[in-house]
């Protein structure tokens, strides 16, 4: 997921306020617009938003920022909600329709996802982050040959993205194409070496070509990272036996 938006703005002078109001608001301000915890940015947003004394673009970016702190703590209505607000106030800001298309998408909304990804990358052709999503989402709804064209845009822009290499894998896993999926699936790990969604994806493709070796040693990583990961890929019609 992409981090959270840093707008850069002149500072505010505020005569109508005394000295402890405005270093106080400096500080929330900072919270929403820079580096911080989750919960200092929504509260620094919160205060943004209230006070009314930002431009309309930084608001936009105030209301976004507080969407992504909401989206990684997986409320998603407040997320999409915030990043909805967001495109009230700038319509045309494709981080916005990509961050709630994940929104969408991670609370089963995938006709919205779409949409937004749609969107996106119509102001935005060449956002390999949202190629990557709409990829892999085309590959769950079943559109597999489309998915390849997403992810293979992908890579042709970012040869070394390891979520684009993970999202043709699956794809090419759905597709049944094994040694393609293995070799993405490889591809992804090289660059992390961890993740545990390419090993898992790696263990299947493995399992389907009878190597019960190593597709069980995939599997059992990739369990040991993420618990209900089997549950997770069996509800995209990807199972283990």
């Amino acid at each position: 997921m992409q981090d959270k938006i840093v707008a850069i703005v002149a500072v505010l002078v505020v005569a109508a306020v005394g000295p402890a109001e405005a270093q106080s608001y400096d500080q929330l301000r900072k919270w929403c617009y820079g580096d911080a915890a989750a919960e200092q940015t929504i509260q620094g947003c919160d205060a943004v938003i209230k006070a009314n004394r930002e431009t309309p673009a930084n608001v936009a970016i105030a209301f976004f920022n507080r969407g992504i702190s909401y989206h990684g703590g997986k409320q998603y209505g407040r997320a999409i909600q915030d990043y909805g607000e967001a495109l009230k106030l700038r319509p045309n800001y494709p981080d916005a329709f990509y961050q709630r298309g994940l929104a969408y998408r991670r609370s089963g909304q995938n006709d919205r996802a779409m949409q937004d990804y749609d969107q996106a990358l119509k102001l935005k052709p060449d956002h390999v982050d949202v190629l990557n999503s709409r990829c892999y989402l085309r590959a769950i709804v079943g559109q597999l040959q489309a998915a390849l064209q997403d992810c293979n845009e992908a890579l042709r822009l970012a040869p070394n993205n390891q979520y684009a290499f993970d999202s043709r894998g699956f794809t090419y896993l759905k597709l049944g194409m094994y040694d393609a999926a293995i070799a993405d699936y490889d591809a992804a790990l090289r660059i992390e070496p961890n993740r545990p969604y390419s090993m898992f994806g790696r263990g299947v493709a493995r399992l389907k070509k009878g190597d019960r070796a190593g597709g069980d040693a995939d599997v059992a990583a990739a369990k040991a990272k993420v618990k209900d990961i089997v549950e997770e890929y069996a509800k995209y019609g990807i199972k283990i036996n």
